[in-house]
């Protein structure tokens, strides 16, 4: 007689959590569900979608915008003015640097000779 007394406790204790788990879920999902109306609350969807003017153009809209032929770009020429740019880069800063080095010979002093230490 006292084996079944200690077997109907054992058996509602986990029913009660999971019943008191299944609770808490449900309370926590309503309040969620209340905090996100209210925060939503006055915010709507515009009246027409915006991507539906990009996929359905009328014909006077595509009467309006002007033709434009593609021209094919000309490598050889091109090419021509990306060497020659390249050119005038390498040119300046060749300047530059021979500049830069005059003036660091004339303003340095002579170093004073060291030994080196072995």
């Amino acid at each position: 007689m006292r084996a079944n007394h200690l077997k109907r406790p054992f058996f509602n204790l986990p029913f009660l959590l999971v019943l008191g788990m299944g609770s808490c879920v449900l309370l926590t999902g309503w309040v969620s569900y209340k905090l996100g109306d209210a925060a939503l609350q006055g915010v709507t969807q515009p009246e027409t979608n915006p991507t539906q003017k990009l996929i359905s153009k009328s014909s006077e809209a595509l009467e309006e915008q002007p033709t434009v032929k593609f021209t094919p770009v000309n490598i050889a020429q091109t090419a021509k003015e990306t060497r020659l740019y390249i050119q005038k880069q390498q040119k300046a800063t060749s300047k530059t640097n021979q500049t830069s080095t005059d003036a660091e010979k004339t303003d340095s002093k002579p170093e004073a000779d060291t030994t080196k230490k072995p």
